[in-house]
């Protein structure tokens, strides 16, 4: 009976006992992270703005916004997306929801209106200056067009101008003006022939001439007719040569040069022609 009462206690001792949990036991708690405060937030975007960050910045911006609500957070947004994203309706769109909140600073609210008046006119621009390409683009495909000449190589026989009949019928005016001249050299000669020859018949009895000045005269009758013989023969060269180039001058711009030279000699009499042809 007494073992009984003695195992009743002990059961009853040990559910009042309170049980001791020690701290190493324990689970940790968790240490919450510190929140930035929306100024924080805002310097953050200033730097991000000075690295050239900018998207990075518009997201720091609009987190300061958020925790604040202050407008200056949404003004500086519209200035980045207008001077540094240049995205003109994005910042427009902030312009105006910086001008629609309930307090606004003066400064910042005259600065607003005017970026959103200078925007508004640079789209209108935009807008003409498209407008203006669209309607010359058609008015040109309507209207006539003067094409310009093709374009030749250098060198081809395109490109030569048309001179090669205008130079031979200069040539033949040239030649046939030189033989015209021939002529009448030729014909002053055979006077001067005709002149010596009579003046030497004076000292000569009939066939028989012994006097020293008739037969210097002869001489000099002689020299002048075979002059006067030259000068015709060279000068129907000439002329039928001038006829020839001025009538039959080609048409095929083949030829590229033509000379044209008299030649008299003791015993010849007559012109030379030279060229070349491609």
């Amino acid at each position: 009976m007494a073992k009984l009462h003695s195992a009743f206690f002990a059961l009853c001792v040990a559910l009042t006992t309170p049980t001791v949990t020690f701290a190493a036991d324990a689970p940790a708690s968790p240490t919450p992270e510190k929140q930035k405060t929306a100024d924080e937030w805002a310097e953050e975007a200033f730097a991000l703005v000075a690295k050239g960050e900018y998207p990075k910045a518009v997201a720091a911006y609009q987190r300061a916004y958020q925790i604040s609500a202050d407008g200056r957070n949404l003004y500086n947004i519209a200035n980045i997306y207008d001077r540094k994203l240049h995205e003109r309706e994005v910042a427009a769109d902030y312009y105006r929801r910086y001008l629609h909140l309930p307090q606004t600073e003066p400064d910042l609210t005259k600065r607003a209106t005017e970026r959103l008046a200078a925007l508004k006119e640079e789209e209108e621009a935009i807008r003409k200056n498209a407008a203006t390409a669209t309607a010359n683009g058609s008015s040109s495909q309507g209207s006539s067009v003067v094409v310009p000449p093709a374009t030749r190589a250098p060198g081809s026989d395109a490109e030569r101008p048309d001179t090669t009949r205008s130079t031979m019928q200069i040539s033949g005016i040239v030649a046939g003006s030189t033989g015209l001249a021939l002529l009448g050299a030729g014909a002053v000669f055979g006077i001067l022939a005709k002149s010596k020859n009579d003046d030497a018949a004076k000292h000569c009895n009939g066939s028989a001439c012994n006097d020293s000045e008739a037969l210097s005269l002869t001489d000099d009758a002689r020299r002048w007719a075979t002059l006067s013989t030259i000068g015709f023969i060279a000068g129907g060269v000439g002329v039928a040569g001038g006829l020839l180039l001025y009538f039959l001058a080609p048409d095929n711009k083949k030829s590229t040069a033509l000379q044209i030279a008299p030649k008299i000699g003791p015993q010849t009499a007559g012109i030379t022609l030279g060229g070349t042809w491609k």
